[in-house]
């Protein structure tokens, strides 16, 4: 009688020590599964944080594109631009927070086709207009 309880006393000894080790790799197997999460969900937050600023930029981009036609159509009314040779390209930076434009005239006679670009970091927006140019088709008045 007293040897069984010696044999039972060494098998629960040696299960024991097998619990132990279960325990750390619930442990690790818990922590891995908490750690993917946290890793999945910020790859999601920073590309919809880099979606939220881009859109921010699209509109300075957009202006700066607008800029271009107004400052175009400006210089055709005002300073009487001629486009002799279409494609007439003009680059310019607008002073305000480093955006740009590149305004292009595609055609000049007598329909008149512009294309104006503007870019801010790394995003472009583009306009274009057409309209025809009265100045071919008024007649001299006397």
């Amino acid at each position: 009688m007293f040897k069984n309880k010696i044999k039972k006393q060494k098998v629960t000894h040696k299960f024991q020590n097998l619990e132990k080790g279960v325990s750390i790799y619930l442990v690790i197997l818990i922590s891995t599964f908490i750690l993917a999460v946290a890793l999945g969900l910020s790859t999601i937050l920073i590309s919809r944080i880099k979606v939220g600023r881009e859109i921010g930029y699209s509109v300075i981009a957009f202006y700066a594109g607008d800029t271009g036609i107004e400052r175009i159509l400006y210089d055709i009314r005002k300073l009487n631009y001629v486009c002799n040779s279409p494609p007439c390209t003009r680059y310019s930076s607008v002073p305000l927070n480093s955006a740009s434009y590149t305004v292009t005239i595609t055609s000049w006679s007598p329909s008149v086709r512009i294309n104006s670009t503007g870019k801010y970091q790394s995003v472009r927006r583009a306009i274009e207009i057409s309209y025809w140019y009265e100045k071919f088709f008024l007649s001299p008045q006397k």
